[in-house]
């Protein structure tokens, strides 16, 4: 079941199936929250093509920063296909991404069915329809994470069920020299200390 309302910020999609349901809107960006690494981890898919996800890079200031290719697709780093990945598999993002960088990622579809057929490739840093939405996760999950839901049929006759790969996306701040000096100060200052007694 699809339930689509229109919310202040654009079309926003309420997907329920299952025991679960996700609110997400379509073609939002995966934005870092702060300077930090990031990883993504498989979630699920429900998809008769198999495809697979690649990390594309990162934008800042209107660039975009390649990340770089580990296969013959030349899609920058891929992460994992939506089937036989087991849920809960993760995979750290190659780099450190500045605060409000947008981080791109392409899904290619490896074996095709009729309405996605082998071969075709959509992408966050050129997208031409709102083949993907980002948002809520579910369930819900601690720290700064960001859902997103892969829609693999772009040709019109779409089935709207953004569920042929669902993935996180999950923020870790690094801390500013500063502060991990005071962290380390903390530290040793917490430190038990030794009583030293004299020889007799």
């Amino acid at each position: 079941m699809l339930k689509s309302t229109l919310t202040a910020a654009g079309l926003s999609l309420v997907v329920c199936g299952g025991a679960s349901a996700a609110s997400f809107t379509k073609g939002a960006s995966v934005i870092m929250p702060y300077k930090g690494t990031a990883s993504v981890q498989f979630v699920s898919q429900s998809a008769g093509a198999k495809g697979s996800l690649y990390f594309v890079g990162w934008e800042n200031d209107g660039g975009i920063t390649q990340a770089t290719s580990t296969d013959s697709n030349n899609l920058g780093q891929f992460l994992f296909s939506n089937h036989g990945t087991a849920g809960g598999y993760t995979v750290d993002l190659s780099g450190i991404f500045p605060s409000a960088s947008i981080l791109h990622f392409a899904y290619i579809i490896t074996n095709g069915v009729s309405n996605a057929p082998t071969g075709q490739v959509t992408r966050t840093d050129n997208a031409t329809g709102s083949w993907y939405g980002v948002g809520s996760v579910t369930p819900s999950l601690t720290g700064d994470v960001q859902g997103v839901f892969v829609e693999d049929i772009i040709n019109g006759s779409t089935d709207n069920d953004y569920n042929d790969l669902v993935f996180n996306v999950r923020s870790l701040a690094i801390p500013a020299p500063g502060g991990a000096a005071l962290i380390a100060a903390a530290g040793l200052v917490a430190m038990p200390r030794r009583r030293h007694e004299k020889k007799a």
